[in-house]
């Protein structure tokens, strides 16, 4: 047993721990190497490897940058909806545009030397993730010292499956790269401070510009600053917050250009303004926070509570909120004990504040984990070495030696096993690449209205346009979309140009639907636009202002053989006959089997 042990140890503290590590989590997340595009990736494909479609350029205008979908223009959002791109009921004034300029280049680097391999860009992505683990080895190290706790807290780390997702899907290499000048930043920072280094203290502002160049999720790493400055920084007052000075210059020049360039999100349900709806993001924080730090903690995932019922979501809320409560009853003998300890845990909190502008999510947990794995380290080797921050309670002891070695276990043993299906988690959406690639290689599209009646969600439309430009096959003259999401819907047909949609309970009944347009941004009756050969105009809406009856107003006959209509049947669009005039037909919620 101490053979055992010593050779553990030996592992732990051994100085090319880092670069080990880094071969792990390789390893571990390696199966993404075969995942292919997805999703938003197909999205990059179009916008960024110089596709022939004109419509490319023009989309990329439309987003305001490649990781965006609006740039807030009305004349841009309806360009947009009149190509298919967006569904009829967006928010004129829709903003989502993000500046990430560094995680841009290094897709262009990958459309420009293997437009169409797969494989060589997630590769390029695992390599950032193994950056990712060295570099947060090493600020471990800087912190706690060449110790055993660091190592734990590195392999704790290194193997989180909380990171698969983010690291196999390639539109989210952000936040790896972020988090990645985000541990630069903290290491030269503390080195700046404790060994009064000029050269640490020009590249620790440095490394915070390039991760706030590389994904606004950096912005929580101002928050393990400010934890740095409380608690591990030195001296006077006045001398530690001058410290923190230079990084708050980056943050505050970089938020006046992020804004006054025009990126920012407004308009859409999926992301709350914490400076204009300040009550409203209160409340998210309270319902988000507990969900989160049990999807950085244990299972399960953060998402699992957006997909939930209502009755099972409030239970995961319930056992969510126990959890951190109990976690922060075993861990605050110790945060008020040590320094270091108040610091990751600050850091922590400080880090889920941002991200509880979204929807809980785990792939959002990547700064959440940097400071809970340490923490977590923290507490283990505490109560493994009998440390004197442990209460006399001998309950108190049972319960957080329970708490923690259950904690513990997971994420040494259980969290491995998962890392690499939650690096192949995006795989679950195949069914969306499978639908869109089989309605784009559907014969006789060319100068046709391709009508998609229902669709289970809004990649099911905007990514046909997009596979057939990237296919090289000939589009559809336009492309409309009657209703989005699991609605159940009645269509009537009211004249032999006029299609009457009900929408059961109305439209945006989800949050996930809301990602075009916040559902407290209430319709009107009568509210309509004007397409090329369509007139949309909503006749009903619900109490809480959501459109439940919209019609649809063809100049052409809805018989004419110009066009295409197409339902969703569980698995595939198929041909859709348009009801009698006078007739109405019903449609099921439209849904997506996700699964591999």
């Amino acid at each position: 047993m101490e053979g055992f042990i010593y050779r553990v140890v030996n592992f732990l503290e051994h100085p090319r721990l880092p670069y080990r590590l880094a071969l792990v989590s390789i390893l571990l997340t390696a199966p993404s190497l075969w995942v292919g595009f997805h999703l938003d990736d197909n999205v990059g494909r179009f916008l960024l490897a110089g596709v022939a479609d004109p419509t490319a350029k023009q989309l990329l205008e439309a987003y305001g940058s490649p990781y965006g979908i609006a740039n807030g223009k009305p004349a841009s959002n309806l360009w947009q909806i009149e190509h298919g791109f967006a569904p009829f009921w967006t928010y004129e004034k829709l903003l989502i545009s993000l500046w990430r300029p560094l995680s841009e280049f290094t897709h262009r680097i990958d459309f420009y030397l293997t437009p169409d391999s797969s494989f060589e860009m997630h590769a390029h992505g695992l390599l950032w993730f193994a950056a990712l683990v060295i570099a947060v080895t090493a600020l471990y190290r800087k912190l706690m010292g060449v110790t055993t706790v660091a190592g734990v807290a590195s392999l704790l780390f290194a193997i989180d499956h909380t990171h698969g997702f983010t690291v196999g899907y390639m539109a989210n290499r952000n936040a790896t790269i972020a988090l990645f000048f985000g541990a630069l930043t903290l290491y030269f920072h503390d080195h700046w401070r404790t060994k009064e280094s000029k050269k640490a203290a020009l590249l620790a502002p440095m490394f915070f510009l390039c991760g706030l160049l590389s994904g606004e999720s950096a912005v929580a790493i101002f928050g393990y600053l400010t934890a740095y400055t409380v608690f591990l920084d030195f001296g006077s007052l006045r001398r530690r917050i001058t410290g923190l000075l230079p990084s708050l210059a980056v943050l505050s020049l970089w938020q006046v250009y992020y804004s006054s360039a025009g990126y920012g999100a407004r308009g859409s349900g999926l992301y709350i303004d914490p400076i204009h709806e300040p009550i409203q993001f209160a409340c998210a924080m309270c319902e988000r926070i507990p969900v989160l730090a049990l999807g950085q903690l244990l299972l399960p995932p953060a998402e699992a509570y957006n997909y939930a019922p209502k009755a099972l979501a409030v239970a995961i809320w319930i056992g969510a909120l126990v959890f951190l409560l109990s976690f922060i009853a075993v861990a605050l003998p110790l945060i008020l004990r040590d320094a270091l300890a108040r610091f990751w845990a600050l850091g922590s909190f400080l880090s889920l504040i941002p991200i509880c502008t979204s929807h809980p999510n785990n792939r959002l947990l990547f700064y959440v984990g940097l400071g809970a794995m340490a923490l977590l380290a923290q507490l283990w080797h505490g109560l493994v070495d009998h440390a004197d921050w442990l209460l006399e309670c001998k309950l108190w002891r049972r319960f957080a030696h329970g708490l923690i070695a259950v904690v513990t276990a997971f994420h040494l043993f259980i969290s491995p096993l998962l890392l690499p299906f939650s690096a192949c988690s995006i795989l679950l959406s195949s069914a969306v690449n499978r639908a869109v690639e089989r309605i784009s290689n559907e014969a006789g599209l060319k100068d046709t209205d391709l009508v998609i009646v229902n669709s289970p969600d809004y990649f099911l439309v905007k990514l046909i346009p997009m596979f057939i430009a990237l296919e090289e096959r000939p589009k559809p003259r336009r492309l409309r979309a009657l209703s989005f999401g699991p609605i159940a819907i009645e269509i009537t047909r009211l004249n032999t140009n006029t299609l009457s949609v009900f929408y059961r309970g109305g439209i945006l009944q989800t949050p996930l639907l809301e990602l075009y347009r916040d559902a407290d941004i209430p319709m009107h009756k009568g509210e309509g636009i004007d397409l090329q050969g369509l007139r949309i105009e909503v006749t009903e809406i619900t109490r809480d202002g959501r459109a439940s009856r919209v019609e649809f107003r063809f100049d052409d006959n809805l018989d004419d053989e110009s066009f295409r209509w197409m339902k969703w049947d569980g698995e595939f669009y198929v041909p859709f006959q348009p009801p009698a005039v006078g007739a109405t037909v019903n449609l099921p919620p439209a849904v997506v089997p996700y699964g591999f």
